[in-house]
């Protein structure tokens, strides 16, 4: 009797280890991305992280286009017309990066600077 008893339980442990495998890529398609709570907050984060390295080296630095640039709110504001402009793909600086740097340079300077 015990060794049905526990072949049974064997049988319902697999059983719900299944579901519980076959479930996930309906979670995936419930409108989350990334399984979990947080995705969008870290996909953030590292954009904020790439577009700050990139503004360091490729908008402020001792030979780039806003070496000058006060980094106050209110400084970057009156340029950030021209900026958007130079991030573009044909611009300045834009032309020399790739799609996701200079979606990650904007998505910096909007964050940082409040803007």
């Amino acid at each position: 009797m015990s060794d049905l008893l526990s072949k049974f339980a064997i049988g319902k442990i697999l059983i719900i280890v299944l579901i519980g495998f076959l479930s996930q890529p309906y979670a995936l398609a419930s409108g989350g991305d990334s399984g979990g709570g947080g995705g969008t907050d870290v996909h953030k984060q590292v954009m904020y992280n790439k577009g700050k390295k990139l503004f360091k080296q490729k908008v402020v630095c001792d030979s780039c286009p806003y070496s000058e640039l006060v980094l106050e709110t209110a400084a970057v504001e009156q340029v950030w017309p021209q900026m958007k402009d130079d991030f573009k793909k044909n611009g300045q600086i834009g032309k020399n990066l790739k799609g996701y740097q200079r979606k990650s340079l904007k998505y910096y300077v909007k964050e940082r600077f409040e803007l």
